[in-house]
């Protein structure tokens, strides 16, 4: 529960909500069975904000408590489909842990 990573201190102490079996779970209690831009990219920021891969996370999912409903999918699949396969998990890791060292934010 909570999980914090290694780049969270980069983004004032962010931690996601769960990790199970390698598997990424953010939690959304909305009764919509759709989610937002917004929280996709929440969760792929944490993903990446896992600089070491400490949690070998593999898999990226939301549980909707009031639907219920639980989507996975498989973290790599993830970025792919949001990067047009522009990019991979290790390229974005490298790259946001330098942006955030600029200390621009």
């Amino acid at each position: 529960l909570n999980p914090s990573f290694s780049g969270s201190i980069d983004v004032f102490g962010a931690d996601a909500d769960l990790i199970i079996d390698n598997t990424l779970i953010d939690i959304k209690t909305t009764t919509s069975k759709s989610l937002v831009r917004r929280d996709a990219y929440q969760l792929v920021g944490y993903l990446l904000l896992d600089y070491e891969d400490s949690y070998q996370i593999n898999s990226l999912g939301f549980y909707l408590s009031r639907v219920p409903a639980l989507v996975v999918l498989p973290a790599d699949e993830y970025i792919s489909k949001m990067s047009n396969g522009q990019e991979t998990i290790r390229t974005l890791r490298k790259d946001l842990k330098a942006l955030l060292a600029l200390d621009i934010f």
